[in-house]
Parts: structure tokens; sequence; C-alpha cells
């Protein structure tokens, strides 16, 4: 029986005004109101201490769902992808408080039900997530309750929030002898992330940010070192955010950090989730191919099925093997899957088929052989979505990855072997050897001969980065972010390698939404009993528009979270601060264990299909995926905060208004010198186009997203670099004026005749009239569910452009607005005006939802009201609404 834990007396901190209204909240008890749920992905330990510390604070358990005979209370599950509505209270496992009750009433619908209002959960990977955010149910760590009970006040939970975009979640830092501008930006990037200050020292900071080792703030650190908390260089801070996750922080603590010495050989090692080390022969040759037997029965009370995609790449001797070790690990292993209800794992390889999309709708939990074999050899059970060779892998290649010949520099042992088994699994070939036929080269320094013979010879260079988004997003990204090209300045990026998530969001292209009669057909409703489709319990919530975590929810989809946050949304968080800590030697071991098992499993696997293929073939299917729309995926992720960025909310009003010029850059790579000057001159580097005065060019026009936002907001001079080099040299900004056609613009205005006949447009024409209107002024614009581009980027295009974005619209409005365009068609025919109309309803759509088009249809148009994504791309580009052009019509793209 496992130890009952200590409870913590708590002890009320003295805070600020300004600390207390944004970071706490006072209750009689410290968990007063909080109705709970503690996700079993917790070990059983932990999962003690937390109730046992919520229910010392007086919070209440929330009452549990039962499914027919069987208890979901103690099992994990996975996410929903495109679920029925009455999936979320199928799966749910316990009951949820709704608005209706109050939002921290803890009250179910009926007599007697306790709706949970706060999940305890490591990770967003459990499928009632989704369904929390949209019924206002706060998802936080365990560090929320930790260090609630240890202050005394009832931390606000969007500060402890699990998903890892908020890259610094759980964090309380305190600052010392920085400058006010520094300080500034610098706590506004913890804030914006997920995380916490304090101005005065207090006991429940984590983080102290000092860059030397004094004061009366780090005095206090070294006094109260049973706090735990740690004194770092703001080195950290910027690594982290020029990576948009984690870095192991041991390299920038005091009191000898190695970042000060700069000396690589004395790098301690690094945290167990993060640290990647070369593995032992046993991992490195997967020579066997018998499975190992399972470390412990951690499946025990699951029930597997394998899909028959997956038995017919088995031969009857591997399928009956594997049942063995299922067996031996606890799981009952169905046969065929007759009853969907008393299925709780779902084994296969692609993403793709009957059994992968239903598992994925019902909330199953779907993972590949390479994680059943981690989770056998480890023994211990996690969700597949956790890590990118877990989860079933798309059965096409990705488009343009053929063309791909890929090289790996700097990555050794595990952490080469997961790069080289992304490299094949997306269709691009792997050379241990760098040659011309080269076209990229992973590197993990922007050192050595490999790398400088890419540079010589014009290959991309990027870091492990680029792959894991690639693979993540299923497309090949452009390699000129700063994410994938930044390299820290200590050797780490090695030790963070295969620890970048499923993005499940993005799950929704390979599992199809049902609509009208096909409901039926995919027969998920022989799971639902009457009973819950009588009694959802507050799981039938409004959309929560006005609740504080459906905000952060939406928040977290907005363009610089969403794209490589967010977004880039890989990393994993390390311990908290109050935690256990472990040793560096044992974090090692540990974190090398965990990758090596992952490869190993994969090596079998390997091993494995090669063996059944001498026996079977299997067609591949090359359909291809989507359009990008030839947009330039360079410029679809979030920037690197920059040390002066003034779209950092961070930035004082002072620094804003002393900056005339706001320069942002595509295709264009400055030297530190250069950067230096520009500052000195008073000027700054943004990487948000609503900021920008100027976008400096490189020397063709290519439509990438930084462009047509500088053509969207009708105020962003688009020059080429030498309007920056020559105003460096004068030591003053030379201005630029398109609206006058200014000498100064003529000779700085980008020319290329080539794209602008490929395009059929005017680039000087252009920017003339991005500089007298906006194009989509007044203008409303819905967009259906499978555009490519998505509904965030055209979002952010049509809001920068003075329009507005939807993805739906009431019946009623949506019937004015077409009448509206109706009227506006008369006029300008009346005018004879057929290249430029003000409509003001636009719906952007393709062809894949045109079952949705004749809710477009007005009373007297002939056809829908309907526009490929052409219609706001090329719009932004011509600053035209060609309205009549057949070209732009969705049947036509």
């Amino acid at each position: 029986m496992a130890q009952k834990a200590p409870v913590v007396q708590p002890r009320r901190l003295q805070l600020t005004e300004a600390e207390q209204k944004m970071f706490v909240r006072q209750t009689d008890q410290v968990f007063g109101g909080v109705v709970y749920w503690i996700n079993p992905a917790f070990d059983e330990n932990e999962r003690m201490q937390i109730a046992q510390l919520l229910k010392h604070g007086g919070a209440r358990p929330a009452t549990p769902r039962q499914h027919g005979e069987r208890a979901e209370e103690s099992k994990i599950n996975g996410v929903i992808v495109n679920g029925l509505p009455q999936m979320a209270s199928h799966v749910a496992r316990f009951h949820m408080a709704g608005k209706r009750q109050g939002s921290r009433s803890g009250s179910g619908n009926d007599a007697g039900i306790l709706g949970a209002t706060h999940v305890i959960s490591p990770d967003t990977h459990f499928g009632e997530y989704a369904a929390c955010m949209r019924a206002g149910v706060r998802v936080v760590t365990g560090a929320w309750v930790l260090r609630s009970t240890m202050s005394g006040w009832q931390y606000v939970e969007r500060y402890f929030s699990p998903s890892t975009r908020k890259l610094f979640s759980g964090m309380i830092v305190s600052v010392t002898h920085m400058p006010l501008g520094d300080k500034e930006t610098l706590l506004a990037s913890v804030m914006a992330l997920g995380g916490q200050w304090r101005e005065r020292m207090c006991a429940d900071v984590t983080h102290l940010i000092v860059m030397q080792a004094q004061g009366s703030k780090y005095e206090f650190v070294q006094r109260n070192t049973q706090l735990g908390i740690r004194a770092i260089l703001p080195h950290w801070f910027k690594e982290s955010l020029n990576l948009l996750r984690r870095v192991p922080q041991e390299p920038f603590l005091f009191p000898d950090p190695p970042m000060l010495r700069n000396e690589a050989e004395q790098l301690p090692a690094l945290p167990a989730t993060q640290m990647v080390s070369p593995p032992d022969a046993e991992s490195a040759n997967g020579s066997t191919y018998d499975l190992p037997h399972p470390a412990n029965a951690c499946m025990s009370g699951y029930t597997v099925a394998i899909s028959l995609e997956l038995r017919s790449q088995l031969s009857d001797g591997a399928v009956a093997r594997l049942t063995q070790r299922l067996g031996e690990a606890g799981a009952v292993v169905a046969g065929a899957i007759d009853d969907w209800n008393a299925v709780d794992v779902v084994l296969c390889q692609h993403r793709s088929g009957y059994e992968y999309a239903k598992a994925s709708r019902l909330g199953k939990l779907v993972g590949t052989l390479v994680w059943l074999y981690q989770v056998l050899m480890s023994g211990a059970l996690t969700p597949p979505t956790q890590r990118l060779l877990h989860y079933p892998v798309p059965v096409v290649a990705v488009e343009g990855m053929d063309r791909a010949v890929i090289s790996v520099s700097g990555y050794t042992g595990v952490a080469r072997q997961f790069l080289r088994t992304l490299i094949l699994a997306m269709g691009a070939r792997y050379t241990p050897h760098l040659s011309r036929e080269n076209t990229h080269l992973i590197t993990a320094s922007c050192s050595g001969r490999k790398y400088a013979a890419a540079v010589r010879g014009g290959i991309d260079v990027v870091n492990h980065l680029w792959i894991e988004q690639c693979f993540q997003r299923w497309r090949m990204l452009g390699v000129t972010h700063p994410n994938f090209t930044y390299y820290p300045t200590l050797p780490m990026l090695n030790a963070m390698v295969g620890w970048t998530e499923v993005d499940v969001r993005r799950l929704d292209l390979w599992v199809n939404k049902p609509a009208g009669a096909s409901i039926a057909e995919w027969s998920d409703m022989d799971v639902l009993s009457d009973s819950d489709l009588a009694l959802n319990s507050g799981m039938e919530i409004a959309d929560g528009s006005d609740n504080e975590d459906s905000k952060q929810l939406a928040d977290e989809d907005d363009e610089d979270v969403r794209s490589i946050s967010a977004s880039i949304d890989g990393g994993d968080d390390e311990e908290n601060a109050a935690g256990p800590r472990h040793t560096s030697r044992a974090a090692a071991m540990a974190a090398s264990k965990s990758l090596g098992e992952m490869m190993r499993a994969a090596n079998i696997f390997e091993k494995e299909m090669r063996r059944e293929r001498q026996y079977r073939s299997r067609a591949r299917n090359t359909m291809q995926i989507g359009a990008d729309g030839n947009m330039d995926t360079e410029e679809q992720t979030p920037h690197k905060q920059h040390r002066d960025d003034p779209d950092n909310p961070s930035i004082s009003k002072r620094r804003k208004t002393e900056s005339r010029v706001r320069i942002m850059l595509t295709h264009v790579q400055l030297t530190p010198a250069e950067e230096d000057q520009i500052y000195a001159m008073g000027g700054e580097i943004v990487h948000n186009a609503s900021a920008a005065t100027h976008l400096v060019v490189g020397n063709t026009f290519k439509r990438t997203l930084k462009v047509l936002l500088a053509l969207a907001t009708g105020r962003t001079f688009i020059v080429q670099r030498p309007w920056l080099y020559d105003s460096l040299a004068a030591g003053e900004w030379i201005e630029v004026d398109y609206v006058t056609s200014s000498s100064s613009a003529t000779s700085y205005a980008l020319e290329d005749r080539a794209s602008e006949k490929r395009w059929g447009f005017n680039l000087r024409e252009t920017m003339k009239r991005a500089h007298s209107r906006q194009l989509f002024q007044g203008v409303m614009v819905v967009v259906t569910p499978n555009t490519d581009p998505g509904f965030d980027m055209l979002r952010s295009l049509v809001e920068t452009a003075g329009g507005r974005a939807v993805s739906e619209l009431p019946k009623k409005r949506l019937q004015k607005l077409l009448q509206a365009n109706d009227r506006a068609v008369r006029k300008a025919r009346a005018e004879e005006n057929t290249t430029d109309i003000a409509l003001p309803l636009i719906v952007v759509t393709c062809s894949q939802d045109a079952h949705m088009w004749p809710q477009f249809v007005s009373e007297e148009s002939a056809r829908p009201w309907v526009y490929n994504v052409d219609i706001v791309l090329t719009g932004l580009m011509v600053q035209r609404l060609e309205v009549f052009n057949e070209r732009l019509y969705p049947n036509n793209e």
C-alpha cells in the first residue's frame, strides 16, 4: 500500500496588490468550491498525494460516470478526433459542471451529482480535454495543487496549464540587476507563455533571473535552499524562445553556470525529459525478431484490437506472438471488433481505413506497434499522441519529399536513428554522407566540414526541428524560419530530439466528418445507451465564449501560437520546481533509455515488416493530399522573440513611440553589426506585419505570408535590400512614398517582371493601391472547414486587410448579407463596373465542401456566392476583388 503523503499546512504569502489581482484569488479554504477529477496518467503515489492535498483544502471529487458495467475511472484514453457531440458524453469518465450552475458552483444537473470544475492532469492527451475547454472546466497540472497548498492562495489556473504551447507554465520568476527595458520584455514573454512574476522574492518563486551571483535576492536563494528556487541566467529564456521549447536548464544555473564559461566539454548531464545519449549495442542493432517480455502488467484491464490493415501485414505466427506478449502484459486481445464499447486500444500503422477513423472518433487509444513495443519494454502506458512515431502515419508520402535528399550531421546515437526514421517515413532519401545531390543538411551546430560544404554548395541547412515539424504537419515546410536555422551557443540540440508531440488539431484531415445521413453509415450511435443520450450532466454547454479558459484556448489557436509554436507545439516540460529532483547521472540514463527503447522498437518493427514483405506485398496509395495554395510556408510560423520586439506586449509606450521605423524581413539575412546599427539609428526589427513600417525583401517577389500581410495592412512599404543598406550607409532612414510615387519609392521598389506576368498584376500599382485603402474594409468573409490554407491563416490576412473572417454565420444574418450582395451586383452592373466590386459577403471554400454551397445561394443569384482561396491571396496581390472572374470559382481551382 502506498504511503500516505504528509499534509502541507498553508501559510499565506505576502503579495503586492498587482500580483494578487493577476495571479491569485482569495478563498475561505484554499480549494473552496473546487470539484476535481485526477487523470489516471499520474502514477498511484502522485494521485494519492494530489487527492489528499485537495481534500484537505476543501475540494470535493467529481461524480464518476459508469459506462454499463465498466468503470473507466482508472484507465487512460485517447483524444477524440471529429467525434459526434454525443461522443464527449460517452467518453467522459466524470460529470462536468457547466456555466448554468455557475463557473465555480461544483454542482451538476441532477441531485447528488457533482460536476468537475477542475481536472488535474500532467498533459492534454486525454479524451475529455476538448469537452473541458468547451464547458469551462479548468485543466491544470499537479503543480497548481502543490503550489496553492504551500502558498495559502488559490492560483489562477491559466498559469498552470499542461499544454506544451504554454512554454513557461508553472514557472514563477523574479528578476534582479537587469535594465528596466530588458526586464519588461522578459517578464512579458514569461507571462504571455504561461508564467508568473514576483516583484519581491517570495517563497513561491521557482526561478530567480540573475546575471551575477550577488544581491539580496540571490542571498535569499542561498539561505533557503529547501525552497528549491533556481538561480538562472536570462540566456535560458532567450534560447527557449528562439527554439520555442524549454531547453535544458543545467548549463544556465548558478552558482557556476557553464554558459558563462562557454566550455562545452564541461556541460553537465541534461535532464531526463530532454537527454539523448548513444544507445548500447542491444538497443542499436535490433537484431531479434522476438518481442521482449513485458516489464510488468501495465496493460491490465485493457482490451486491445489489432486492425485488419495491420493483420494483413503480419503472418499468423507474428499475430500469435503479439497476442501472447499482450496477454503477458495483462491485456485482453479482441478478435473481430464486434463491440466497440468494449475496446480500449486499437493497433494500426496508418491513418487510413474504417477502424482507424472510428477508433479516433470514439476516443480510443490509437497506437502503432512501435508504441506498443515501447510500452511493453518500459512498463509504462502513455498516450500515443505524445510521440510522433507512436501514432499512426499517413499512408501517402509528403508532397515534394520524394525530391528531397537529406543528410544528418552533429546528431549521434539514437537521435540520429530517430531522424533517419522520420526522413524515410515521409518519403525522402537519407544519405549518411553529404554529396552534390543532397538538398538538405540537418545539423546540430553551425560548424564542421559537412556544414561548411553545405553552405558552399547552396544546400539548405536546418536543425532537427524542421524535420520534426514537417512530420508533425505532414507537409514540406520552408527552411528559412528562424526556429529551423537557430543554433544555441552550447551544444544541446542533440539532447532535444524526439519530443515533438502529435498535433491533435491537425488530425481532422485523416478522420472524415460525417454529414447528414452518413451518420448512420458510421454507426457511432450503437455505442450510446439511452441514458447517455438523456443525461449529459453539463456536457452540452454553451460555446463558453465569455469564459476565461475558453478564451485561453482560442488564444492558443492564434497565428503566433498556432504555427510552429506554438504552436510549434513540441518540447516537453521538465519537472516542476517543487517536485522531486533527480541527479544528472540518473536523469541522463533515464533519457537515454527512453529514446533508445523507442528506436529499438522501431528497428524491431522494421525488420518484422521486411520479413513479412517476403510473403506479402501491399499497394501504396499515391493520392495527393490538398494543395498549399502556392504559398511559401517559410512565413507561416511564429517568430522568435527579439530583444526589443515592439509587438511584444512588454514593450513600454515610450519605446514604441521613439522608433518611427520598424523593419520586417523576408528572405533577407542581416549580420549582427547591421542589426546593431538599425537599433542605434532608432529603428527596430519586428516580426509582426501590423507593427512594421517597412518590409525588406529579396530580389524576387514571393507570395509569402509576410508579403501578403504587408499588402493587407495598407501602410507597410515593401522595399528591396538596397533601401536598407543605403539608409545604414547614410546614417538616416530614406523616406519612401508609393502614393505620391516619389523618386525614392521608384528607386527601391521591388521589380520582378516574371512574377508579375505569372500572377497577372503590376507590383508598383498594387502597392500604390494598398496604401490608398484596405482591400476587405467592411467585407464579411466565411471560410469553410476544408479550405487550404486554413481558417486561421485566411483570418489573419482578411482581418489585417480591414475585414472580418468567420467559420459560420447565423441563417438570418447570412440571408441579409446575400441580399446585400445582390444589391451590390445590380449597382455595379448599372455603373458598368465588373472588375472591383465591394461585396458585403465573400465565401472562401473548396470542392471538398461542395455540399455546403447551396446555403450560399441568394434569391436572385444564379450560382452560389463562393470562391476559392485565390479570391484572398490573388486579391491581395492585385488589390482588387474580381468577383466575376470565373477562374476564382472553387470548381475551377
